[in-house]
């Protein structure tokens, strides 16, 4: 099977399911991450140069990877039209038929042609507008990767102008794609393949170590991406809300927990595992422990009337109590 043949199937089925998202990517991440280390670029500029092996996991030959491409001229030509008060995420044609009076909308996918891009934008082709200017470094990499992860995740082949637009059109929101897509792995996604180089993740194994604990990851709750396109948003806050605390899956931590380094039970944490009788004062212990000065732990009696068995250790002149 060849990239092509994925995309294909990921467009037909309407995107991969999460675990088999991950299986075919996250390989190739750690990849690409391993090349970073070398302080070379992947072949991401397209995919006719990635492979698949018989278990669908992508790569490509170690020996294309290249050292990067700078061009900082061409990219602060087109970064230094950003504005911190308005952010532009779209152009629109609006086109009327004076015939029958009819009109509609549609938005505007920039051709990838360094004349044509005057600001990030995301442009069709399987590459970026870093690309297009004749820029690719690490960074780069990473809004490659996004791009495979959104398009195998939501089911779309960036090669195409009317997938772009639709990728544009969802602005962030790939629920509207692909409504199965777990939440973490979505904001991933936007992550890495923001047209912004200041607003994309720079890490790339912190997206790696998410990726593949997605499912004790903590989902934020986007409001916006709720919201958005409903008529009603105090309902649609709602249904969401709702929705969630139903949940069955694995995702609801009130249906199904396990203890994770990302959890701290604060009973266990508070009480000590071991404790050294001989420095520790009486005003230091808890209430609910009593001490007898000048008695030894064997002699001393417990609540129950028999006495209570010390682990000692070699030292002569210390005492431990479990």
């Amino acid at each position: 099977m060849s990239a092509a043949a994925l995309v294909a199937l990921a467009v037909d089925t309407g995107g991969l399911s999460n675990d088999a998202l991950l299986a075919s990517l996250l390989p190739l991440f750690a990849e690409t991450a391993d090349i970073h280390d070398r302080g070379l670029v992947a072949p991401l500029r397209g995919i006719d140069r990635l492979t698949v092996d018989e278990q669908s996991r992508l790569g490509f030959p170690p020996e294309l990877a290249a050292r990067p491409v700078l061009a900082p001229a061409e990219l602060a030509k087109r970064e230094e039209r950003r504005s911190g008060a308005v952010d532009v995420v779209s152009h629109q044609h609006l086109r009327t038929d004076f015939g029958d009076g009819s009109s509609g909308a549609q938005v505007q996918v920039v051709d990838p042609d360094p004349a044509a891009v005057v600001a990030p934008v995301l442009v069709p082709g399987w590459q970026s507008w870093e690309h297009v200017v004749g820029h690719h470094d690490p960074l780069t990499d990473l809004f490659s990767l996004g791009q495979l992860l959104i398009a195998l995740g939501c089911g779309l082949d960036l090669s195409r102008t009317e997938d772009v637009r639709r990728l544009i059109v969802a602005r962030g929101n790939l629920h509207a794609l692909n409504p199965e897509l777990h939440p973490v792995i979505a904001s991933c996604a936007v992550q890495l393949a923001d047209p912004d180089r200041h607003r994309r993740i720079q890490d790339l194994r912190e997206v790696i170590g998410r990726l593949e604990n997605y499912r004790d990851q903590p989902a934020d709750f986007d409001v916006d991406a709720v919201t958005r396109g409903r008529g009603d948003r105090r309902t649609a806050v709602l249904t969401a809300l709702r929705d969630r605390l139903f949940d069955l899956s694995r995702r609801n931590r009130l249906v199904s927990f396990k203890h994770t380094a990302q959890t701290l039970n604060l009973t266990e944490a508070s009480v000590p595992l071991m404790l050294e009788c001989a420095t520790s004062a009486p005003s230091t212990c808890s209430p609910g422990t009593t001490t007898w000065p000048g008695v030894s732990p064997a002699a001393r009696p417990s609540r129950s009337g028999a006495g209570c068995g010390t682990t000692r250790r070699r030292t002569p002149r210390r005492r431990w109590t479990r």
